[in-house]
């Protein structure tokens, strides 16, 4: 992980929530050999076949199915796959040996095994969760994207599409004080473009441009819209796009809205539309309903409205596309004004970026924490179960003075010793694994978050200065 920021971005460290190494819980102990007899066998670490081993028995308990495991579980973990014992948390070692005497064992490995069908430790939900033990983090949250700019801090993920779509009708030729309306429109939309982040791409759609004013070009100027530039976000080319437009006739401003939802290429899955207007729609259409459309279309897009030196009298109307579309309305009366709309909208991308690392870092480390501590209870249950059983198994070897001769009671208490050790043995091993995959997996989402964060709020913000 990275010691310091380039920038002054407000996150997290990981390190300090990080637990501290793979025996951070508290662990259970090995079972100890001491004890009842002197010629206890061997410790086992090995998760051999259950039908050759000496610590298994026929228990004669249900098995416990695991479905959908992402890995064949081994012998020894099949072999815990079963319900517990009857006698396993309660009853009398009495009660116990009177169970096992109704199966009528005479051999030590009977003795075993009816022992081993009371007491039987409860194993089956820790050896499902250990094998089908995740490290995951989990899924990232949707970055912020085009829509991050949109109301609310809306976040989406995907391709960066952005549609314009601008109003080209005969009332942007007028002064905006040191050139055009459209001449305004032309610098800040350029600019804008300029400062988009990479792999974004961006159309250009027109309406107003056909046509005239008129009553004669009424019915091409209200008819027609167009898409004069589509591709890759590159300033040079929007602008060129842009220097051959003539304001010239009416506004089908609802034309124009509702025609850009064919305007996001097939691999767009994030997008926002912008609509620069100086005025309403004259051609009897319905911007706000063409809005509602639009935003529930295909990746549904919102729609921002930008108002343009507009009069009061159309502020409420452009307002009510903006609402309808999910977006904003903001009006510029300069083309200062413009410029700084395009401006703030980068300085709203900075600041998305940097909440979602944020968020991201902190929701990795508690999913990250979580799974450590999981491995943890787990892997230490398991053993402290194996420790238990085996103790008791051992116990009651040690009571069968009555039924057995001696080498038969030494091999039933080398029986659940073994048995104990092996268990544990591989309760200790699986917990560390699990453990230590889950803490691998934490550091590698965790950085790569933080360096996707980084890169891109660098981005903006080396832009705003």
């Amino acid at each position: 992980m990275r010691s310091s920021l380039q920038f002054p971005l407000t996150v997290v460290c990981a390190a300090a929530l990080l637990t501290g190494c793979a025996g951070g819980a508290g662990t259970t102990t090995a079972p100890e050999s001491a004890g009842a007899s002197a010629t206890a066998a061997a410790p086992s670490s090995s998760a051999a076949d259950p039908g050759t081993t000496p610590w298994t028995a026929d228990h004669g308990l249900a098995e416990v199915p695991l479905e959908d495991a992402p890995r064949e579980p081994t012998p020894l973990e099949r072999s815990l796959l079963v319900e517990p014992g009857p006698h396993a948390e309660e009853g009398t070692d009495e009660e116990v040996l009177a169970a096992a005497r109704e199966r009528d064992p005479r051999t030590a490995e009977e003795w075993s095994a009816a022992i081993l069908a009371q007491i039987h430790g409860d194993y089956a939900e820790d050896v499902r969760t250990t094998v089908r033990f995740d490290p995951g983090t989990g899924e990232r949250g949707a970055e912020p994207t085009a829509t991050a700019t949109g109301p609310a801090g809306a976040r989406s993920v995907g391709t960066n599409h952005f549609a314009l779509v601008l109003d080209a009708s005969d009332s942007m030729a007028l002064d905006a004080g040191g050139g055009t309306r459209m001449d305004a429109a032309r610098a800040a939309l350029t600019g804008f473009v300029e400062e988009l982040p990479e792999g974004s791409t961006v159309s250009l759609r027109l309406y107003g441009h056909a046509g005239d004013a008129t009553e004669s070009g009424k019915r091409e100027s209200c008819t027609t819209t167009e898409v004069v530039h589509s591709g890759p976000a590159d300033a040079e080319e929007l602008g060129a796009a842009l220097d051959e437009v003539r304001p010239t006739g009416f506004t089908p401003l609802a034309r124009g809205i509702e025609a850009a939802a064919g305007d996001f290429p097939e691999d767009a899955t994030d997008g926002i539309v912008y609509v620069v207007t100086d005025g309403v729609e004259t051609c009897g259409g319905d911007p706000v309903a063409a809005a509602e459309r639009l935003s529930a279309s295909g990746i549904e897009p919102v729609v921002n409205v930008l108002g343009f030196q507009t009069g009061d009298a159309d502020q409420q109307a452009l307002a009510a596309i903006a609402e309808a579309g999910r977006g904003q309305y903001t009006r510029a009366g300069s083309r200062a004004e413009l410029e700084a709309y395009w401006r703030k909208q980068n300085a709203a991308m900075a600041r998305a970026w940097n909440e979602w690392r944020g968020t991201e870092l902190r929701e990795i480390n508690e999913a990250g924490n979580a799974n450590k501590r999981l491995a943890n209870e787990v892997g230490n249950r398991i053993k402290r179960t194996s420790n238990e059983e085996s103790n008791r198994g051992k116990r009651l070897a040690n009571m069968l003075g009555q039924d057995v001769d001696e080498q038969v009671r030494q091999e039933v208490w080398d029986f659940f010793d073994e048995r104990g050790r092996t268990i544990w043995d591989w309760g200790d091993r699986t917990h560390l694994a699990n453990w230590n995959a889950a803490d691998d997996r934490l550091q590698q989402d965790w950085q790569a978050v933080y360096d996707r964060g980084e890169a891109k709020w660098s981005e903006y913000y080396e832009r705003l200065q």
